[in-house]
């Protein structure tokens, strides 16, 4: 009985290590963001079961691009309002990899590519070959290896 329990503790501990949280800082200026972008990746957008009169749906969109030597990725988020219109940026958050390049050995000046979108708040990149896989649906957002 104790081993199934001891095994099922490791392979849990290996999980934990696998993933490096993401430091995300939420952002004020929204209006220069744009300006170091090179790719905007929108996902899908989720139509809410109970929506209030100002916001009917919410849309995640992923940027990449570089802020001085390194390549950076933000996240916003969008609402839209009545039959989707009025589509606005309400939340904007930079998402600092920096401990998983260290944990993954990747440099922070590599090239991060937008792959694909899983899901409503997961997504895949490609860092120096190595695929990605970034989680933002709980209050820990994380990021692990595919």
């Amino acid at each position: 009985m104790r081993i199934p329990l001891i095994i099922i503790s490791i392979l849990t501990a290996q999980l934990a290590l696998a993933q490096v949280n993401i430091k995300k800082e939420k952002l004020q200026d929204i209006e220069d963001v744009h300006e170091w972008m090179s790719s905007l990746h929108s996902g899908t957008i989720k139509w809410l079961d109970e929506p209030n009169s100002e916001v009917e749906a919410v849309q995640y969109r992923l940027g990449i691009g570089i802020s001085e030597i390194y390549h950076t990725m933000i996240l916003e988020r969008m609402t839209f309002g009545k039959e989707g219109c009025c589509k606005q940026i309400t939340d904007i958050w930079k998402l600092d990899i920096w401990d998983a390049s260290l944990r993954y050995e990747i440099s922070p000046e590599a090239p991060i590519e937008f792959t694909k979108w899983l899901g409503f708040q997961k997504f895949r990149i490609a860092i120096s070959g190595k695929t990605y896989l970034v989680d933002f649906s709980g209050e820990d957002w994380t990021l692990e290896p595919e």
